[in-house]
């Protein structure tokens, strides 16, 4: 249970370093979730799991963590009674990393043949810098083969010094020209962006202007559409007294036909003439529609006139604003790039 908490909190964690849990009875299985933790672990560099039950199996479930696990440069498994197995998976992992540094498997179970084998195999590692196998069935011959690969690995090391520092020196004379040339850039920059802010100021105060044109006439417009929308209420107004009159025509029309409906019972010698007085009102009627019509659609055209110059100012006011944000835009990105080149690469 203490192991799987562990490998919880590895899982977990990202600030944890060091981790020393020799002597607490881990045993296979414990070893094996532990391992298992570490695989997806990134911040534990050193691990001890020394005087533990962690025989071959956990060693081999290290083996697996070690193939993947970038941060581990420590690792202790002194009298965890690992045998050949475990030995040869952990030599296996170390020569396809190169991360771990550090390796202590004194006093184990094993074997010089799997000794040999585990010599053979960090031969293609050039990250060990210690490994200690005292206590275990290793000839003396294998662990100088060991002992040679450790030394090789730590002269490398120390020539990687020198060789850095001449690259370090040669990327400072780099960044050095690439600084002059980034000031340069800079300057004209600086030049380009006084040239866009005289542009913007010029635009902005042709749209300041151009604004006040729109605002002032948005309100004649707006003025003009009001008098054209009391008009209209005013026509209104007629049409409602016209449709009144017409109303009472024809009412009076109706009565005028009752009447000549029963006088023709009575005259109908003077049928033709009533007939004719008849076709008389139809067309009164026809006329007088027709002009209330013709009335309201005159209205409606010139309000539909009166909307798209008004359209066509909010229009020209939107295109002003486009332009000014792309101008503000193609600052940004202009100091954005700028930014980047002084970023050292």
């Amino acid at each position: 249970s203490c192991a799987v908490a562990l490998a919880n909190g590895l899982i977990s964690s990202s600030n944890l370093r060091h981790i020393n849990i020799a002597s607490n009875l881990i045993t296979e299985e414990g070893a094996s979730v532990i391992a298992e933790a570490l695989e997806s672990n990134k911040s534990v560099t050193h691990i001890n799991l020394s005087n533990s039950k962690v025989g071959c199996e956990g060693a081999c479930a290290m083996a697996k963590a070690l193939e993947v696990n970038e941060t581990l440069t420590s690792l202790e498994l002194e009298s965890c009674r690992i045998g050949d197995k475990g030995c040869i998976a952990i030599g296996a992992a170390l020569a396809a990393t190169q991360t771990l540094q550090i390796l202590k498997l004194s006093s184990n179970l094993i074997s010089d043949e799997a000794g040999r084998a585990f010599a053979t195999l960090v031969t293609k590692n050039h990250a060990l810098k210690k490994v200690v196998t005292v206590g275990n069935q290793i000839d003396h011959s294998t662990r100088l083969k060991i002992k040679e690969t450790l030394k090789r690995n730590n002269e490398e090391h120390e020539n990687e010094m020198p060789n850095r520092l001449h690259k370090e020196v040669v990327r400072l004379h780099y960044q050095q020209c690439k600084l002059q040339e980034a000031s340069d850039e800079l300057k004209e920059y600086q030049n380009r962006r006084q040239d866009v802010r005289d542009q913007i100021e010029k635009h902005e105060q042709q749209f300041q202007t151009d604004r006040y044109m729109t605002a002032r006439k948005s309100k004649e417009l707006r003025e003009k559409i009001d008098k054209d929308l009391q008009e209209i209420e005013d026509l209104k107004a007629k049409r409602r007294t016209k449709e009144a009159a017409l109303r009472k025509h024809r009412s009076e029309y109706d009565e005028d036909l009752r009447n000549l409906e029963a006088r023709v019972n009575e005259e109908s010698n003077k049928r033709a003439d009533a007939t004719l007085a008849l076709e008389v009102k139809k067309q009164e009627l026809n006329n007088l529609e027709l002009e209330i019509r013709s009335e309201e659609q005159r209205l409606i055209d010139e309000i539909s006139l009166k909307q798209e110059d008004e359209n066509l100012w909010k229009t020209r006011a939107e295109e002003y604003t486009a332009r000014i944000i792309e101008l503000r835009n193609e600052i940004v990105t202009h100091k954005a790039k700028q930014d980047k080149k002084k970023q050292p690469k």
